[in-house]
């Protein structure tokens, strides 16, 4: 169904490279090296930021997610399919062989649903096109590359450390509004390039601090590998 009626109601932005035909992990790994060898090629550091969202396809908020794809004009016949499927859908804890009362679910997309994928690109779409109309970021022949995301994982990168700062306000805020939860703990900033190993001060993820990695000769050593 939303392979063919419907497929045009549910795309998301080409940054976005999970759940999509003929593309895949590899694809934003090579995005990343692209960018990155572009940079350090004209003797810029990117700045770059890893972050983690916690467990973000059980946190969709369905009544954010109805109003997102309203928004997109879906057809409201589509749209009160999913409205009926959700408002229905319940759930029990089970312990050992023990069950627990009914409860009703208000967030999170079904597993192991062919649409649960669209609908998650759909819901965390406007992310991407928020960091985008920043005018900060990294640009590769004027074409925007300031974040790549997979799935739920997302990538920033940047030239400038305020630029880094900037998207990071972005996901702040828009995680507040979404119900998305970055794990400040599993996110880390790191540099490539010709500066990556001049020490700078912490990121701030809301009032919490992201810290440099280490390890950056490694990034270093991958971006000059796929050149081999």
């Amino acid at each position: 169904m939303c392979a063919s009626k419907f497929s045009a109601f549910l795309t998301s932005h080409h940054l976005q490279y999970g759940f999509k035909k003929n593309m895949g992990c590899p694809n934003a790994i090579f995005t990343l090296q692209q960018v990155t060898n572009y940079f350090e090629q004209r003797g810029s550091t990117v700045c770059m930021s890893s972050l983690d969202a916690s467990k973000a396809f059980d946190r969709v908020d369905h009544a954010k997610l109805f109003d997102k794809l309203l928004a997109r004009s879906v057809p409201i016949c589509f749209l009160r399919v999913l409205v009926d499927w959700y408002s229905i859908l319940q759930s029990v804890v089970r312990l050992n062989d023990v069950f627990s009362l009914s409860y009703i679910v208000v967030c999170g997309v079904r597993q192991g649903v062919v649409l649960s994928p669209f609908l998650f690109n759909i819901y965390v779409d406007q992310l991407i096109s928020d960091l985008s109309s920043m005018n900060v970021g990294c640009y590769v022949n004027k074409e925007y590359f300031g974040c790549i995301m997979y799935a739920d994982d997302l990538i920033l990168l940047s030239p400038s450390i305020l630029g880094l700062q900037d998207m990071l306000d972005v996901c702040c805020e828009f995680g507040a509004d979404n119900d998305i939860i970055f794990n400040s703990r599993k996110s880390v900033c790191l540099k490539v390039g010709r500066d990556w190993s001049k020490c700078i001060h912490n990121m701030r993820m809301g009032s919490l601090a992201l810290e440099w990695s280490q390890i950056l000769n490694i990034w270093v050593l991958c971006s000059r590998l796929a050149h081999a």
